[in-house]
């Protein structure tokens, strides 16, 4: 099975063939290696485990509305504090309305609750959207 990268209320807005940029709390994506394949997902809650696919496509799972959006290739990873992000990576973000602060702590708040901070860690998750 591939790794799953999942966006919540939101879709992956970084077209095929261009990089794009995800931010996420904590250091877990640091793991995943440089050329790892992933399936993205867009749902429209958080939840744990795997987004459910029905056989044999990419289709609305009916018990959790998780949408199968396409794949992406691992580029490169950024981490450190939220404060310190980088704008040249806060400009690829794969979310438009997260390519400002304002937006990109919205979209955090919106998927990890109201208690992201500013001294959040932080993992920016670099990727070639490949479908």
């Amino acid at each position: 099975m591939t790794t799953q990268l999942k966006n919540v209320q939101h879709d992956f807005e970084t077209g095929v063939g261009m990089i794009g940029a995800t931010v996420r709390l904590g250091s877990k994506w640091s793991k995943q290696p440089v050329g790892t394949i992933v399936d993205l997902w867009q749902c429209d809650r958080p939840h744990a485990g795997d987004c459910p696919a029905p056989a044999g496509g990419d289709a609305i799972g009916p018990d959790v509305g998780c949408v199968r959006r396409g794949q992406a290739q691992i580029v490169g990873h950024w981490c450190g504090e939220l404060i310190d992000l980088p704008t040249g990576v806060l400009a690829l973000e794969h979310e438009t309305a997260s390519r400002t602060w304002d937006g990109l702590v919205a979209s955090l708040r919106r998927a990890y609750g109201d208690l992201v901070a500013a001294s959040a860690k932080v993992t920016a998750l670099l990727y070639l959207r490949i479908s």
